[in-house]
């Protein structure tokens, strides 16, 4: 299973790559929606899993996810952030997220969320 996680905050970046690496999965990594953008339309097709930062630089985690779910993608999406009362929810719930988690969250909430999904 390969993940895909936009944050532009290192330390959450690097938290999630090594728990997700840990776990078994493969995990690529981008600071804001612009990367991951780039990153993601390298092989669309390659991830099973994106978890997006809601409020980022460049390019935030709804405009990444509204681009891509606008491009015909329906990879499934986790939105963390920092700011929950930002987040709305009708615009949220357009774009097919699975989940929506506010920061600080428990890893094993992201790995619960995994293990949902299909293998």
């Amino acid at each position: 299973m390969r993940v895909l996680v936009i944050d532009d905050e290192q330390i959450i970046r690097n938290m999630l790559s090594a728990y997700l690496t840990k776990q078994g999965y493969e995990v690529q990594t981008a600071e804001n929606g612009e990367e991951g953008t780039t990153i993601f339309y390298q092989d669309p097709n390659l991830f099973n899993l994106i978890i997006t930062d809601l409020q980022m630089p460049k390019m935030n985690g709804i405009e990444f996810l509204t681009k891509i779910r606008g491009d015909g993608y329906n990879t499934p999406a986790v939105v963390v952030t920092g700011h929950l009362h930002l987040a709305e929810s009708e615009e949220i719930n357009a774009l097919q997220v699975m989940q929506l988690v506010n920061k600080p969250f428990k890893l094993s909430l992201i790995k619960s969320l995994i293990d949902k999904l299909p293998h």
